[in-house]
């Protein structure tokens, strides 16, 4: 919902990129999304043999390739006509143009797979294994900058894994510990430290500074990612305190089909355009902003609803076998 909001900012309005709420939701969108995929992993079956590598390789490569290739090739290229989604040797340089971060995460998953068979068999104990896992997805990330420093760091977006992969692993460590933690005699103290610190650090750090418009320069790159890394734990952590183990039925939708919005949401970004395009800081602006972002949601949560009434274009469009009609 962030990044459907983001990108309904930066398509309706002008003079938002230096405000505060374009900045917190810039450097939380994807990295929130990346981060809680890592942690998630502690409920994946390990991967213990080079058969179970086998089939999480294709569970991967379907789930996400397969949508990469339908919406970007089919969707995108033959139906709206637009013919640089149908040069496939662009593409492969230029994925940002497109859905890059399936590709993204595809990559990731792949170094998560094959460390996670490695550090599973060599490795039994778990603080060794855990050791192990990031040790093995430490070397993962050295051999895809040697990839990028040969064939460029733009080709299948690896300038982009290089930055996510580590946020990833952010996830991926605390799923691991959470449980060792809470455990610990001042472990929610902590936790509840942790995360007013970060919250305050985050504020202070998008407040003074602009990433969107920063560049890529190391120190940029660094802030950023610290920035980002601070306000997921600080964003993650007051949910789910407020939420206090409940849910909310439309963010719990969201989460479960958070894939089909991120697919869907492009073909109605910005349906009612304005005449003069207003600030973000204005009542014109606001009232743009939030015109466009529900009618955005709305309509991409009725063609979701419709894809999955239909199993074959629920399994094209998603690559999700289930089908159903509520």
């Amino acid at each position: 919902m962030l990044v459907v909001l983001g990108h309904t900012i930066s398509g309706t309005v002008k003079e938002y990129s230096d405000s505060l709420l374009f900045q917190a939701i810039w450097t939380l969108q994807m990295p929130l999304f990346i981060v809680i995929s890592g942690y998630v992993t502690r409920y994946s079956r390990p991967i213990v043999d080079c058969s179970g590598l086998w089939k999480f390789v294709k569970k991967r490569t379907l789930a996400y390739l397969l949508p990469w290739g339908a919406w970007t090739i089919v969707v995108r290229g033959l139906i709206f006509g637009q013919s640089n989604m149908l040069n496939i040797k662009n593409l492969l340089w230029h994925m940002d143009n497109g859905y890059w971060f399936l590709v993204t995460i595809w990559t990731i998953s792949m170094i998560y797979g094959i460390s996670d068979l490695l550090s599973n068999k060599w490795f039994k104990e778990r603080k060794m294994n855990v050791f192990a896992h990031l040790f093995f997805c430490g070397i993962g990330l050295i051999g895809l900058a040697v990839i990028g420093y040969i064939m460029g760091l733009d080709f299948l977006a690896i300038k982009l894994t290089l930055y996510y992969l580590p946020i990833y692993l952010l996830g991926y460590m605390y799923g691991q510990i959470q449980n060792w933690v809470i455990a610990r005699a001042n472990g929610k103290c902590f936790i509840n430290i942790m995360i007013v610190a970060s919250f305050a650090l985050w504020l202070a750090a998008i407040n003074r500074f602009d990433f969107f418009a920063g560049g890529d320069n190391v120190m940029m790159i660094i802030g950023r990612f610290i920035t980002s890394s601070l306000g997921c734990i600080a964003v993650i952590g007051l949910f789910i305190n407020i939420m206090g183990g409940g849910k909310i039925k439309v963010l719990n939708w969201t989460g479960v089909h958070s894939l089909e919005v991120y697919l869907t949401h492009y073909l109605f970004l910005n349906l009612v355009p304005a005449l003069h395009q207003p600030v973000l800081a204005s009542m014109e602006g606001i009232f743009a902003i939030a015109i466009n972002y529900l009618l955005t949601l709305a309509l991409t949560v009725m063609v979701i609803k419709m894809a999955q009434s239909n199993s074959i274009l629920n399994y094209l469009l998603y690559a999700k076998r289930e089908s159903t009609k509520s």
